[in-house]
Formats: structure tokens, C-alpha cells, sequence
């Protein structure tokens, strides 16, 4: 990839990968935060009445953690959620955990 996926472009590609998941009856995934860093970002997700505060147990799902997308290349990755981000963040970055996409 010759420019770099602005912030704008990837959050778009992650609520690509959202609409391949089969929602929550009568509910959606959203974009809940975005957090930058110097390679990219990690942007986190949830259906949208979770992330509206419902904590009612048919509105709660098992979620995974946020999606990586590296601003020069566009690869995507799935953090898990057992850990931290920054600990699927350092095995992403040095190739130990497995991207979903790269635009290259």
C-alpha cells in the first residue's frame, strides 16, 4: 500500500468486518472507541444497546477485544479479550498472532 489508511478508513474497514457477523435480534455492532498509536489503531466494538448502557443480561454478549488495524499496510487483526490489549498488540507486532486481512 503506497499511502496511509487514515483513522476515517479504518473505521470503516472494521465495521466491514462487523456486517459479516450476525447481530444481536434487533440490535447492531457500533464502533465504541478508538484509540491511536504511533502504528495504527485499536478499535474497540459492542452491540449498541450494551455500549448505550443497557446491562440487561439479553443485552450482554460474550465479546472479543478490539480490532488492530496498521495505519501503513491496512492488515486487520482480532484481539482476544482475556488479556490486555497491549499484550495481542505486542504479539501482533512481532508476528505472533494472526492478522484477519491485509490490504496489500
Amino acid at each position: 500500500m503506497s499511502r496511509q489508511v487514515s483513522e476515517r478508513e479504518a473505521i470503516e474497514i472494521v465495521r466491514d468486518f462487523l456486517a459479516a457477523w450476525e447481530p444481536p435480534l434487533d440490535d447492531e455492532w457500533v464502533v465504541t472507541e478508538v484509540r491511536p498509536f504511533e502504528w495504527g489503531w485499536a478499535i474497540s466494538w459492542a452491540n449498541r444497546r450494551y455500549a448505550e448502557g443497557s446491562r440487561e443480561p439479553k443485552d450482554t454478549y460474550a465479546e472479543k477485544g478490539p480490532y488492530l488495524v496498521d495505519r501503513m499496510s491496512g492488515a486487520v487483526a482480532l484481539a482476544g479479550s482475556a488479556h490486555p490489549v497491549a499484550h495481542y498488540i505486542a504479539l501482533w507486532r512481532s508476528g505472533e498472532w494472526p492478522e484477519v486481512s491485509s490490504r496489500e
